[in-house]
């Protein structure tokens, strides 16, 4: 991002969909929220709602007018991550062409989808996240509604390993993320050892739990399982670290839902600088053409006194 690496960051994970009450005096949603300082040491964190969250982040503070400083982390539950190839020989017709690619994933109609898309290369697979126009609006609008500008939305697999022969566990009470860099899915506890049985890796990383053995051994090849220590900011932390890493991820806010930048102060005086020095400029060019004009007719005239004489 353009955000100074230096500057604090909040991280957001969103839980839920926000809906709006039906006194519409804000939205219900729950999420997890995340304050690290310049260092990346945790200044404070914890589980709130769309009110909690318009105490913990005040957008007069300096840090946070800058969208590059906001991160909110969608479950990947809610979004849907493909990998097609798309004939075209520019960028423009790919991109053009990408929801007739997609359309075949997805059961719903696809006006009602947003696609996100990575790097554009003709030739090569472009990975694409999807996921309801709807649900990204409503976010939306309840953080802007307390004047919370994120400049990314992340599917929180996006930042986990990506090496095809690891796979990340993230266990949430009944389910588990599991993710590699081929795929991507949200399985019940009593799925997983099935689920891992169809993935070839050789190497577990788990967060908030471990998998049994009996889940294990559904593995082809012996692996190695390494647990990582979560702490009091839970999940969160982890995504967030791995998010400072400085890799580049698919952001969600693109087309119509780029980030909002409000202009600065400072802004707005370069603005009035550039304006006044187009003023100079279009002055100093009209006073060019009337010299220019002046000479040419001394020049006639001083021609014609020359021919009398």
């Amino acid at each position: 991002g353009r955000g100074s690496q230096l500057m604090p960051k909040l991280y957001l994970r969103v839980l839920s969909d926000a809906q709006t009450k039906p006194d519409d005096e804000g939205y219900e949603i729950s999420l997890d929220w995340l304050i690290t300082e310049n260092d990346g040491a945790v200044r404070g964190h914890g589980r709130t709602d769309q009110r909690g969250l318009a105490d913990v982040a005040d957008p007069n503070v300096e840090w946070l007018k800058d969208p590059d400083n906001t991160t909110v982390f969608v479950p990947s539950e809610f979004v849907l991550k493909v990998a097609c190839e798309v004939p075209g020989r520019s960028q423009a017709q790919i991109r053009r062409a990408l929801p007739f690619a997609v359309e075949e994933y997805i059961a719903s109609d696809i006006e009602s989808m947003h696609i996100a898309h990575g790097p554009i290369k003709a030739g090569e697979p472009i990975h694409c996240n999807l996921l309801s126009r709807e649900q990204i609006e409503n976010w939306l609008a309840c953080f802007t509604s307390i004047g919370v500008h994120p400049g990314a939305f992340v599917a929180d697999a996006e930042v986990l390993d990506q090496d095809p022969r690891i796979a990340t566990l993230v266990f949430d009470g009944d389910s588990v993320l599991i993710n590699n860099a081929s795929q991507a899915a949200v399985v019940g506890r009593e799925n997983l050892g099935m689920a891992l049985g169809t993935l070839e890796i050789d190497h577990v990383i788990t967060l908030s739990g471990v998998p049994t053995g009996l889940e294990l051994g559904q593995i082809e090849n012996s692996v190695t399982v390494e647990e990582y220590p979560v702490s009091e900011a839970g999940v969160l932390e982890y995504l967030a670290k791995r998010h400072r890493s400085g890799e580049l991820y698919v952001n969600l806010l693109q087309g119509a839902y780029r980030p909002y930048r409000p202009q600065s102060a400072n802004a707005a005086r370069w603005r009035g600088v550039f304006a006044l020095a187009a003023g100079w400029l279009v002055l100093g060019f009209i006073s060019l053409v009337v010299q220019g004009w002046w000479a040419n007719s001394e020049a006639n005239r001083l021609e014609q006194l020359s021919f009398d004489f």
